[in-house]
Formats: C-alpha cells, sequence, structure tokens
C-alpha cells in the first residue's frame, strides 16, 4: 500500500507552514524597515542590503501567496516589491521612498484573517484543480474591477460611468490629481484612466503618472486619454509608463477593449493527459511528475478502456507507452484515428524504445511525438505542455468565431448537447437563451459595416464578462447570440437575461460625431420543460420572435404550455 502523501495533503501541509510563517516574517520584514531609518542614517551599503533583502522577503511573500490561493496577500505583497525595486533601481533620496506604506502592507499581510486564522478550503490553483468536483458550480456573481478615472471634463466624467458600470467596473472619478493621491492612499485600482492635459499643465498628467511611477512601480496600468494626437504627446506617454492611449472625443468602446486587455486575465484550464501504460506504477510516476506542474491526469492500465475514459475525461493529449501485452501502442493509435472524434487527438509515445528505425514505423501508425524513458522530469513537463497547447491552439482556431471569438455556431449546438446529458445526469436545470440586436440592418445602412461589427464586439464582450465558467456564450449567427446557463431556474434566468438587455441598451457608439444606441430582445427556453437540444433550440427561437413581435427590447420565455396554446 502506497502511504506517500496525496498532492493535496502536500499542499495543505505547505499551505499550513506559510501561515504559520507569517508573524516571524513580518517580524523580520519590519526590522529591515527600521534600519532604514536608523540615526545616523545606514551607509549607502547597508541600506542596499537592506533594500535586496526586504525585496527577497516580499518577493517571496508575494509568490508563495499566489500559490496558495492568498490573492489579496499577494497584491500588497507586490506593490511593496514593485516599490522597492524602483528604489533599487533609481537614485532618488530615501525620503522620496514610502516607508509608511511599507509598515502598512506589513500590517496587512501579518494581521489579514486570511494570514492568520485556519482555513480548512482548499483554493490554492493546484488543489483546485486535484479536488473541485465537476459538480461545484460558482454563483452568478461579477467581481468589479475598480478603475480611477481623472479628469477636469466633467461630462466627459459622467458619461463614462454608465457604459463602464454596464461592462463590469467599478468607476470612482476624480477632476484634480489631490483627490485622486487619496484614493489611491486608501485602495490600490486595478488600473487608472488619465488625461493629459491639465490646468495646471500641458502634460500635467504624464507627470504625475511619473510620480506614481516612482512611488508605487508599474503594477497598475495607466491608460492615457487626450485630444492630442502628435507624436511628442504620444512619445511622452509610452515613455512615462502608459499602457494604453485613446483619443477624444473617444470612442466608450475602444477604451472598454484596451481596460478589458489590460485587467481580465484569462484563467485557462489545465491542461488533461490521459496516461496509457499497463505498468502501473510507472504511470503513476509520470502522472506525479505531471500534477506537479499543474496538469491533470487520468491513468488507463487496461487498452479495451481507453475510448470508454476519452468520453468522460476529454483529454487535451494522450500519452502512450508503445509494447503493452493487450494491445500495442500503434494498433491503439490506429484505432483511435479511425474514430471521427479522435482524428486529431494528440498522441505522444513514452517508451523505452531507442531504435530509430522502430520509433518511425511507430510514428507512422498515427502518433505526433515520441519520448523515451527514462526522461527528465522538468523535459516530460516541458514537453506535453509545449504539444498540448499547440493543440488548444489549432483547436481554438476550429471552435471560435473569427470576430467575436466566441464559440462558434457549430460548437455551442455540440455544447447543449452535452450540457442537457450532463443536466439529465445531475437532475439540474439548464437555460438555452437566444438574443439578437434589433435593428441591426439600420447600424449597418447608417452607419456602415465596421461600425456594426464594433456593436457586435461590444455585446460580445458584454456576454463575455457576466457568465461563470461552467457557461457558454456563442454566436450563432450574424447578430444573433446564444448563451448556456447551467444549474439556474426560470426566474434567475430571466433576471440574468434583463440585466444583459439592460447593460447592453445603456451603451453608446460614436461614429462621425454622431452617437447612437442599440437594444437587444432574447428569447429563453428551460431544461427539463424542453427535454431535447432540437426542441430547446426551437423553443428558444420562437420566444425570440415573440420578444421581436412583441415590441422588441425585451426578454420572454416560452413553455410547453404556452406553445399549446398558440
Amino acid at each position: 500500500m502506497n502511504n506517500r502523501p496525496s498532492i493535496s495533503e502536500r499542499m495543505q501541509k505547505l499551505r499550513n507552514s506559510f501561515t504559520a510563517s507569517i508573524a516571524t516574517r513580518m517580524v523580520h520584514t519590519r526590522a529591515l524597515i527600521d534600519s532604514l531609518q536608523l540615526e545616523p542614517p545606514p551607509s549607502e551599503a547597508e541600506e542596499l542590503t537592506a533594500l535586496n533583502q526586504l525585496h527577497h522577503a516580499f518577493h517571496s511573500i508575494k509568490g508563495n501567496a499566489a500559490s496558495f490561493g492568498f490573492d489579496e496577500m499577494s497584491d500588497q505583497a507586490r506593490i511593496a516589491e514593485a516599490m522597492i525595486i524602483a528604489r533599487l533601481e533609481t537614485a532618488s533620496a530615501l525620503d522620496d521612498f514610502n516607508i509608511e506604506l511599507l509598515y502598512s502592507i506589513c500590517d496587512f499581510i501579518e494581521f489579514s484573517p486570511i494570514a492568520t486564522a485556519h482555513v480548512p478550503q482548499l483554493t490554492s490553483p493546484l488543489m483546485r484543480m486535484n479536488e473541485k468536483s465537476p459538480q461545484e458550480k460558482p454563483p452568478h456573481t461579477e467581481q468589479r474591477k475598480l478603475v480611477y478615472l481623472c479628469d477636469d471634463e466633467i461630462e466627459i466624467i459622467s458619461d463614462l460611468e454608465t457604459q463602464l458600470n454596464s461592462f463590469g467596473y467599478q468607476l470612482r472619478t476624480f477632476t484634480s490629481h489631490d483627490t485622486l493621491d487619496v484614493a489611491i492612499s486608501e485602495k490600490m485600482p486595478d488600473a487608472i484612466v488619465m488625461d493629459i492635459v491639465f490646468p495646471d499643465g500641458e502634460c500635467a498628467g504624464i507627470t504625475w503618472v511619473k510620480t506614481f511611477h516612482h512611488s508605487y512601480g508599474h503594477t497598475i496600468p495607466i491608460i492615457y486619454i487626450s485630444g492630442r494626437d502628435d507624436f511628442s504627446a504620444r512619445l511622452k506617454a509610452v515613455q512615462s509608463g502608459g499602457s494604453a492611449y485613446c483619443l477624444k472625443p473617444f470612442k466608450p468602446t475602444l477604451l472598454l477593449e484596451a481596460l478589458d486587455n489590460l485587467t481580465h486575465h484569462e484563467i485557462r484550464e489545465p491542461l488533461k493527459v490521459m496516461i496509457v501504460d499497463d505498468e502501473a506504477d510507472i504511470a503513476r510516476y509520470h502522472a506525479m511528475i505531471l500534477e506537479e506542474a499543474g496538469i491533470l491526469t487520468t491513468i488507463v492500465t487496461q487498452p479495451h478502456l481507453v475510448i470508454e475514459r476519452l468520453g468522460d475525461f476529454i483529454p487535451d493529449l494522450v500519452l502512450m507507452d508503445l509494447y503493452m501485452p493487450e494491445c500495442s501502442g500503434t494498433e491503439m493509435a490506429q484505432l483511435l484515428r479511425q474514430i471521427p472524434g479522435h482524428v486529431s487527438l494528440p498522441i505522444v509515445y513514452l517508451s523505452s524504445e531507442t531504435d530509430n528505425r522502430r520509433q518511425f514505423i511507430a510514428m507512422g501508425a498515427g502518433a505526433d511525438g515520441f519520448l523515451t524513458k527514462p526522461i527528465d522530469p522538468p523535459m516530460l513537463v516541458q514537453e506535453i505542455q509545449l504539444r498540448g497547447e499547440r493543440m488548444r491552439i489549432l483547436h481554438s482556431l476550429m471552435v471560435r468565431d473569427s470576430l467575436t471569438g466566441l464559440l462558434n455556431h457549430t460548437t455551442i449546438k455540440n455544447l447543449l448537447d452535452n450540457e442537457l446529458n450532463n443536466a439529465r445526469r445531475r437532475k439540474s436545470s439548464l437555460c438555452f437563451a437566444m438574443f439578437d440586436i434589433d435593428h441591426f440592418k439600420q447600424v449597418n445602412d447608417t452607419y456602415g459595416h465596421p461600425m456594426g461589427d464594433q456593436v457586435i464586439l461590444a455585446l460580445s464582450r458584454l456576454l463575455q464578462r457576466r457568465i461563470r465558467g461552467s457557461d457558454a456564450v456563442g454566436r450563432y449567427g450574424g447578430e444573433e447570440f446564444a448563451l448556456i446557463l447551467t444549474d439556474v431556474d426560470t426566474h434567475n434566468a430571466e433576471r440574468i437575461c434583463n440585466q444583459l438587455r439592460i447593460d447592453f441598451a445603456q451603451m453608446t457608439y460614436v461614429c462621425d460625431d454622431l452617437e447612437f444606441s442599440c437594444t437587444l430582445s432574447g428569447g429563453l427556453a428551460l431544461f427539463p420543460q424542453w427535454r431535447t437540444a432540437h426542441r430547446i433550440t426551437d423553443a428558444a427561437d420562437k420566444a425570440l420572435y415573440r420578444a421581436k413581435h412583441n415590441g422588441r427590447n425585451r426578454i420572454e420565455i416560452l413553455t410547453p404550455e404556452a406553445d399549446e396554446l398558440n
């Protein structure tokens, strides 16, 4: 019997050890900060040593806290680290170094309830991958990104607030740098939108940004908005560390695109690898190596079970032994290539076979790579990650709409079949929603197809930002979109879709100084009222038609009872 602790147990032990070390770490860190304020002042060499030790301390906390799921603690340590790096890389006086902020960060790290209390939940990224049940689904909640906007033009501020709020941002506005400084000292935002020109200077915004970066580092993205389109202004913006530049009068969609790109980092699903090897111990060994790198694995020691397990696990790649008694690796590769759903599935041999000729023959059976045992663990991880990510990219190009990046028509329909099967098995509910942009032809005819594309992109971005990881959204065709909401009842499905409709109607677009907005109609159908993919799709389409017929800019739900009355 293997008594070695599981990945989960080892991770929990490391996490507990980390939280227990926080108090001691902060005693040492505060002592280093104290040493920078001694009288007489420390020598240049002593100061450099203390700063380097501080950098190491906060860098360590930043990485460890993120690994164990303490995101707020990691963010605070990242701010401190950036300050120290800026101090090490510049010749500025120590008086410009925000000592009090460092002490505040130390207090947060030490006295945060997350840091000091025992946390039994398994929330680190690696532990989530290995422990989270596939039935667990987070609630429909929004995590709004905090954005500070500083501009002395009041009308711009009021117009943007509604638009950004519709896209899931929390906007706080300021008309002066002084009030912005106060807000930053209280809470750091996710992004700052800054005008370049202010009454106190042609490039006062750029001057403020330089000071901000000197104090806090380059951890917060800066988006400039300006009426200046000259080379000099743009160059100064880049030199000051600006992340994006939007011209006035600017299109809100462009600002939103910049914010999305700079503040929303997609959390990618871990790679999934199926290991096929009749030697259970060696299979577990390779599985452990991959799991430690954050790759999900499943082991199959009996080749006749491979096809069944493929349907349950849906791997990104199969890592397979070449020589097995029941079925050789080459035979298994040929067998899989004859099944339509697995024609493009990456297959990599992992074998002690070193004869080049035999390797070449084995590859001819339909495999994509050959790795030789014994293999260095980092090399195994690198090879699997490279091949798996490459296949994901190719697969994404096949299943996603080229304009919006959403799932295409065929993929969202296939996914609906899968989700309905899951809902039947779990005895849960599901909503299929169809949306259509009202009078979209008029948008193209009046403002042109490029502007129509901007409207489609705006809606696709709104839908992407508002769904959970367990839901799915696709472009059904033209200006039509489809949404799959899992584990929702009729009331919540209607509430979610109505909020999407309301938020979309609040967005404005600008074309040749003309401002306009669009509305959205939607049709909903739910499982188990509608039990097959064909019937639920047809019901949602009929509900959408009703929404159009009843005046547009509304959501309609079709039930079997209501359908029978027609």
